[in-house]
């Protein structure tokens, strides 16, 4: 409509229509595979794995930290103590290794806390912000290794 006759005029000429998606993205739930860990002072090594259940929809990048309690690095663990695990679109696992040290020092057992955080795009622990939607995410986790 451009262009009215016998005189009459035109109001609003023109309008936008915006289609909503209705498609809510899931990126899921991220959690340690155990809630807790315990390893052998001469095992070399601890894997820890983190799942992803409840939706793979977008990618993902989960920050992790070790830290330590009364195992102290590097006497007692090294390796790469705080990073993040990228998870693409469709991936459920990702995994990062702690060398544990055998040392010759007779003690108890001792404990470091390993801890995935809250990922970039999280705004709180349980809800992410997307384009123009709310997408569950997961909250921080902590669990401890004894070793």
């Amino acid at each position: 409509m451009s262009n009215a006759t016998a005189g009459a005029t035109l109001g609003t000429a023109a309008a936008t229509l915006t289609i909503v998606d209705n498609e809510v993205a899931k990126p899921g739930t991220f959690t340690l595979d155990q809630a807790a860990y315990t390893v052998a002072e001469g095992a070399g090594k601890m894997t820890f794995t983190v799942n992803r259940t409840s939706g793979t929809d977008a990618t993902v990048v989960v920050p992790y930290t070790v830290s330590p309690g009364t195992a102290l690095a590097p006497s007692d663990y090294t390796g790469t103590l705080s990073g993040t695990l990228s998870f693409a679109s469709s991936e459920t696992t990702h995994s990062f290794d702690v060398t544990i040290v055998d040392d010759a020092v007779v003690e108890s057992s001792e404990t470091f806390t390993v801890k995935i955080a809250v990922p970039a795009g999280c705004r709180s622990r349980y809800t992410c912000i997307g384009n123009d939607y709310r997408q569950r995410c997961w909250g921080a986790k902590t669990r401890n290794l004894r070793i």
